[in-house]
């Protein structure tokens, strides 16, 4: 279980604090933080090591990019 612990506490350290007015939302974004957790996990071995922070913000800033120049495309 030293893999789930490790997980977890990875997983609380930077957990997206958002309340929904539907049940399921907060699963959905555990799971999406999840995701993001054991994304850093694979990203180490291949890259610098960066923690679960500096890759979250890596991945919002290239999101709200690609949305910009998206929205820009449609006008």
């Amino acid at each position: 279980m030293g893999g789930i612990d490790r997980g977890d506490q990875n997983v609380s350290l930077y957990r997206t604090s958002i309340r929904g007015k539907k049940w399921y939302f907060p699963i959905i974004v555990h799971l999406i933080d999840v995701a993001e957790q054991n994304a850093c996990l694979l990203y180490r071995p291949n890259e610098e090591n960066i923690d679960n922070l500096s890759l979250q913000r890596r991945v919002a800033t290239a999101i709200l990019k690609s949305n910009k120049r998206d929205s820009h495309q449609q006008r």
